[in-house]
């Protein structure tokens, strides 16, 4: 509490006693300090993502990724709903590349999976969405959702 009266009494009491004759703007700056116990650095170490996309011979496909931040790694479980065996879950792991796409510098997630031909792209929107994008990194003109909400 010492610390913070004395940063806001040092740049009224330097003014007070100086004089300005030429008009000349002063700018302090801050004290640095150690002491952080009030400070609180908030990171997100993975990200959530969910939703239903599109299907050619099942209802939907439940999708879910996580983002793991720290390591550069994703989960990803899909859901196959309303087969006629049932749902199927698939599950993979792997890991993923960010880099910014050419046209408007937004973030594509490349995940990459085990096999070459399974890499799949997602373009940032804001923090809050992923859209699926085709394999030229375009996205998929269509009426149908290909968007993965942050959760």
């Amino acid at each position: 509490m010492k610390k913070i009266l004395l940063l806001i009494a040092v740049p009224f009491l330097l003014t007070s006693c100086n004089r300005n004759p030429e008009n000349v703007t002063v700018v302090y700056d801050t004290i640095p300090t150690n002491d952080t116990t009030d400070f609180h650095i908030i990171e997100e170490s993975s990200q959530f993502f969910s939703g239903v996309l599109p299907c050619a011979d099942c209802k939907g496909i439940l999708t879910e990724i996580t983002l793991n931040s720290d390591s550069l790694t994703y989960h990803i479980q899909q859901t196959y709903q309303g087969k006629d065996t049932g749902d199927t879950i698939l599950t993979g792991t792997g890991s993923y590349v960010r880099n910014l796409s050419a046209g408007d510098a937004s973030i594509i997630y490349q995940l990459n999976a085990s096999r070459p031909d399974d890499v799949r792209y997602f373009k940032a929107k804001g923090d809050s969405a992923l859209i699926m994008l085709d394999k030229q990194q375009k996205e998929i003109k269509s009426s149908l959702n290909y968007r993965l909400v942050k959760r």
